[in-house]
């Protein structure tokens, strides 16, 4: 079969006559002999026209007459992914890597798309095995570096950017890994170095040039890091500048006019605020929100289920399963309730306890970590206020560590806490403390980007007493490391009256 010209289906496209254009190539399948590869070639040359709808027209037909042909599988993911369809793009790298296993192309594209979803580790493995079929291809070992960096495999991270820079010398990426690997580690000099020579590849790299002011300011260069930083207030037309994090910078230097202004047009862009852009602003002197952005949420734990599992230690979960003994002494058995279980830090301490563990949590990666482990009964993906008030004096306890850190305004979920807790229950819950009568924003360095808030324990009395609690417990204590210090936190059981 002659492959078709695409002159008159490009034509129709350009004059806006989608409705003739996808009839006249629905004629042309209809009278065309049944030829699945020369098929295939129209596709991808209508694909490389960006004609998108109409290639995937075609590669659909192809695949109908011969569902074997691993190319044709390629070209309709990648035609796909160009269509903003990774979830069907996904499948088809799939389908095509079965059928062609030693493509590291396929390979490669379908890491991305792992990587879109959050799946890091299965990510890893793709581009393991890409870089195994590709050693040549620097971009395939720059996403190896970046992917065992996200999963805080530093040592392995820092060689496969080095393998990566060995490769092609001005590969950006492969730098700021080794960059973020130093800053990971408090070597500023190391980060210093490694941004300055992300800067000589790339002088327009908003990224790297506010990582720099970052580094400057962390290594007391105060002067530095803020003539830095005002400078690139002037460059906010370049290509993805990093409005966030610039403001961000802009906080932690006290500049809070400037640092409203950016943050104010990131929230404008990026409305769902991955970021947590509003804490920020908060904490620049803007209102305090309600509570931490789901989007900002499950960005952050999303790369957390990647590195924390059994093995991790985490003070706040062990200052509330200590609360729950001290509170409820004995060998009596409870129904429980575990707010933002995540990967079941608590749920692993408290089991022994249990006559049914619940878990419930916003993010689904968290989950199947724990759901891997068989600790609870039920585990529920969803907002931990909705699953309260849907069960009316369910349980005998809740616990919630380092989970009501990222609410505001502590009224909603003591109010479905109660709701949802018998007569004499419990509500053991961490928080981070500050030395006012209200709530606060965290602190720009670390808790605000953290997604969290800071309570004060006469605020946290008052509303837990306004809505049928008593405190039974309110301590300071050691709640997480953070930059190589102890953060401290406030351990709170509540008792319904």
């Amino acid at each position: 079969m002659t492959v078709l010209d695409v002159r008159p289906l490009v034509a129709l496209r350009e004059s806006g006559s989608h409705a003739a254009a996808r009839e006249w190539l629905a004629g042309y399948l209809a009278r065309c002999p049944a030829d699945a590869e020369a098929l295939a070639d129209l596709g991808e040359a209508l694909r490389q026209r960006r004609l998108i709808e109409d290639a995937l027209t075609v590669l659909r037909r192809a695949i109908e007459l011969q569902p074997d042909i691993a190319s044709i599988w390629i070209n309709y993911g990648v035609a796909l992914q160009q269509a903003a369809q990774p979830d069907k793009a996904k499948p088809a790298y799939q389908r095509a890597l079965m059928l062609k296993p030693d493509s590291g192309e396929v390979a490669s594209n379908l890491g991305a798309l792992l990587v879109a979803e959050g799946d890091w580790s299965g990510a890893l493995a793709l581009f393991d095995r890409a870089f195994a079929l590709l050693p040549h291809r620097a971009e395939i070992a720059t996403n190896r570096a970046v992917a065992l960096s996200v999963l805080r495999r530093c040592d392995e991270a820092s060689k496969a950017a080095r393998v990566a820079l060995s490769i092609d010398p001005k590969s950006f990426r492969a730098v700021m890994v080794l960059a973020d690997i130093a800053r990971g580690a408090g070597s500023w000099s190391e980060c210093e170095k490694w941004l300055k020579t992300a800067i000589e590849i790339n002088p327009t790299s908003g990224k790297a040039l506010v990582g720099l002011a970052n580094t400057f300011l962390e290594m007391g260069r105060t002067q530095e890091a803020l003539s830095l930083a005002l400078d690139l207030t002037s460059h906010q037309d370049w290509p993805d500048f990093p409005l966030f994090d610039l403001g961000a910078i802009l906080v932690k230097l006290g500049d809070g006019i400037r640092a409203q202004t950016l943050l104010r047009k990131y929230l404008e862009l990026y409305p769902s605020d991955p970021h947590g852009a509003r804490l920020l602003l908060a904490a620049a002197g803007a209102d305090v929100p309600a509570k931490a952005s789901e989007a900002h949420l499950q960005r952050l734990y999303g790369y957390r289920a990647e590195t924390w599992g059994p093995d991790t230690h985490y003070p706040a979960a062990e200052l509330v399963a200590k609360a729950l003994e001290r509170l409820r002494p004995g060998s009596e058995l409870l129904d429980i309730v575990d707010l933002g279980c995540g990967t079941g830090p608590v749920g692993r301490l408290v089991r022994g306890r249990a006559r049914r563990l619940d878990g419930v949590d916003i993010s689904a990666p968290m989950l199947a970590r724990a759901h891997a482990e068989g600790i609870y009964d039920e585990l529920i993906c969803g907002d931990l206020i909705d699953l309260l008030n849907d069960r009316p004096q369910r349980y005998d306890v809740a616990t919630c560590a380092a989970t009501l850190i990222h609410f505001g305004d502590l009224s909603a979920p003591f109010e479905s806490a109660a709701q949802a807790l018998r007569p004499d229950g419990l509500f053991i819950f961490t928080l981070f403390p500050n030395e006012t009568d209200g709530v606060g924003a965290g602190d720009a360095a670390g808790l605000a980007q953290g997604g969290c808030f800071t309570h004060g324990p006469r605020y946290v009395a008052r509303a837990a007493e306004d809505r049928g609690f008593s405190i039974a417990l309110i301590e300071t204590e050691v709640h997480e490391p953070y930059a190589h210090e102890p953060r401290m936190g406030l351990i709170i059981g509540l008792q319904k009256r």
